[in-house]
């Protein structure tokens, strides 16, 4: 449970920052919330009390400039860098262990045009940053049998949706596509 908070909240900070900086207040409060329960639940109360202060003051927010919760922000920042640093220090890498999301595949039996649409389906979620849609979308994709070599391509697409990184995820949505053989694109 720690490697998985490790793996998949260790950009909720920077992606944070990001959605303020953007004024998509929507994103950060619900960042916010989710490291705040996150935390609670693994025990972590700095970064559980830094997220419930920093999600009350950007409910309040309105149309306040980031300055005014700037000494929140750089709390939650450094309370979330503190546990990720001391978590990463307690966590030795299993070898038996599959990565976060794997997509473990023998052979590809989705039609390419269907790999596709399911990637298609994911960029508007995306370009909006819907994390909600992303998620359901997300499922899908990892539902599909992805050949081997765009299998790990896929996975580093997850884990950057999981860690709201969607610009990334765009990139690697279009390094997909390319990878898709002639004759299969519709542009």
């Amino acid at each position: 449970m720690l490697g998985r908070f490790v793996e998949t909240q260790s950009e909720a900070a920077p992606a944070l920052r990001q959605a303020l900086v953007e004024n998509d207040l929507d994103l950060a409060k619900r960042i916010a919330h989710n490291i705040r329960g996150v935390a609670g639940n693994l025990g972590a109360t700095g970064v559980e009390i830094a997220a419930e202060r920093l999600g009350k003051a950007l409910h309040q927010r309105g149309q306040e400039p980031l300055t005014e919760i700037a000494p929140l922000l750089a709390d939650f920042e450094r309370q979330m860098s503190d546990l990720i640093r001391r978590l990463r220090e307690q966590i030795s890498p299993k070898p038996d262990s599959a990565p976060l999301a794997s997509v473990q595949i023998a052979n590809c039996s989705t039609p390419l045009a269907e790999l596709r649409i399911a990637l298609d389906d994911l960029i508007p979620h995306l370009k909006t940053r819907k994390p909600k849609k992303c998620a359901e979308a997300v499922q899908a994709i990892q539902l599909l049998s992805w050949p081997a070599d765009l299998q790990e391509t896929v996975r580093q697409l997850v884990q950057r949706i999981r860690q709201y990184q969607f610009s990334e995820a765009l990139t690697l949505i279009e390094s997909l596509r390319q990878k898709f053989p002639p004759g299969d694109t519709d542009d």
